[in-house]
Order: structure tokens, then C-alpha cells, then sequence
């Protein structure tokens, strides 16, 4: 009986991520937005179906989309842009639900000299990437080499160069870190 255990709990975690992209609710627990927000781009909110799932209707256009992954599934707006990531843990000895939503702009780091940006001699910048098109709207200077790798110095250049990116986003795009905003 136990050898049979994993296999059956992945399809009981398949058929959970089936049930979920083809049913109209999502997770009552949810990071950046909230049912406020998402009910003034059309969302429609009904009664807590369980501890992890409220009713839910979506805006013209919306789907939830399984992912290649059965315990990830995404809401894909009615451009055909993912907006938010839906986990949904349908194992019966550990249920759990929550979605987080996309912004349209990412901070990230970035190595252009060596494949590892902790390795000693890398150089990385930091770049502004605009999910729209996929495109980076801002790059950084390129950090100064540091032969011993990770260090304390190395560590605050990194910071001061994200520091930049974000001075951008504040400057161009104020309310960036609204998932909601800017995406048109």
C-alpha cells in the first residue's frame, strides 16, 4: 500500500490543480492585492467555499491556466499576461492555497562578466525588466570587480546599484510595487 503512496498523491495533486483552473474560485489568502483591488478590474467576490478557497468570478478574458507543475497554476488576464501565481497544495495530509500577484516591473542582478555573480571577479548590473514586453527599461553601472569574491564592500556596491534601479522606478513608475498598476 505505502509504495503506491507517492503516485497517488501526485494525482490527487494533479486532479486538485484540474479542479482549480476549471472551477470559479481562487485562494482567500493573497499578496499583493486585495479583494478591494481586485474587484475594481472586475472581479466578482462570492462566500468562503472552504478555510482555503472564496467564490469567484473573473473579469471578461481572465482564465486560470495549469502550470507544468501540479501544485502551480497562473491567472492569465485577457491579454494573455500572466498577473498572479496560484499555488495549491491538494495533498490530503496538507492543503494549502495562496496567490500572489505579478508587477509589471522586476529588480533583478544580473552577472555580465563570469556565470556567477558571487564568484570572485564577476561584475553585475542591475536592470529594471518591464514584463510587457519582456524588456529591460534601465541598467546600472556595472559593479567593480572584487578578486576575493563576496565581501561586506562588494555587498553595499550591489545594494547602492538596486538602489538606483529603484530611484528609477520611483522616479518613473511611483507606484511600481502596486502588482495592479501600469499594465494597461
Amino acid at each position: 500500500m505505502f509504495s503506491n503512496t507517492p503516485r497517488l498523491i501526485e494525482r490527487q495533486e494533479k486532479r486538485g490543480q484540474q479542479d482549480l483552473v476549471g472551477s470559479e474560485a481562487l485562494p482567500i489568502k493573497m499578496s499583493g492585492a486585495t479583494r478591494a483591488h481586485l474587484e475594481a478590474f472586475g472581479f466578482k467576490f462570492g462566500q468562503d467555499l472552504d478555510d482555503l478557497f472564496v467564490q469567484a468570478q473573473l473579469p471578461p478574458g481572465w482564465k486560470k491556466q495549469a502550470s507544468d507543475h501540479s501544485m502551480w497554476s497562473y491567472l492569465i488576464d485577457n491579454q494573455g499576461r500572466t498577473r498572479a501565481s496560484i499555488f495549491f497544495k491538494a495533498a490530503f495530509y496538507d492543503r494549502d492555497a495562496f496567490m500572489s500577484f505579478t508587477p509589471r516591473f522586476s529588480i533583478s542582478k544580473k552577472a555580465v562578466v563570469g556565470d556567477d555573480q558571487y564568484r570572485p571577479g564577476a561584475q553585475v548590473v542591475v536592470v529594471v525588466v518591464d514584463k510587457l514586453g519582456n524588456a529591460e527599461v534601465f541598467k546600472s553601472q556595472m559593479s567593480s570587480p572584487k578578486p576575493d569574491g563576496y565581501n561586506r564592500e562588494w555587498s553595499d556596491e550591489i545594494d547602492a546599484l538596486s538602489q538606483t534601479a529603484v530611484d528609477f522606478l520611483r522616479a518613473h513608475y511611483p507606484d511600481y510595487e502596486n502588482p495592479l498598476a501600469y499594465w494597461g
